[in-house]
């Protein structure tokens, strides 16, 4: 087990808090929120294979991953 995984399992039974990151996420970049409004979900039942039209598809464009993070959150 990585340092790491320990602290974050750690932390996340509420035994030790973590300080700030001190550089944010090291991409140089800051996070960016979208601002679209998404569609009210729906909560989707059943099995993946009971569900018509379901497919996986790889996330390449920042556009296409922006509305992935938006609906996943």
């Amino acid at each position: 087990m990585s340092v790491r995984v320990g602290l974050l399992r750690l932390h996340r039974a509420g035994l030790i808090e973590p300080l700030p990151p001190s550089r944010g996420q090291g991409n140089g970049r800051g996070l960016v929120r979208a601002s679209e409004r998404w569609p009210e979900s729906v909560p989707v039942r059943g099995k993946a294979g009971e569900l018509g039209g379901l497919r996986l598809e790889a996330v390449h464009e920042p556009s296409a991953s922006r509305l992935w993070n938006g609906l996943i959150s």
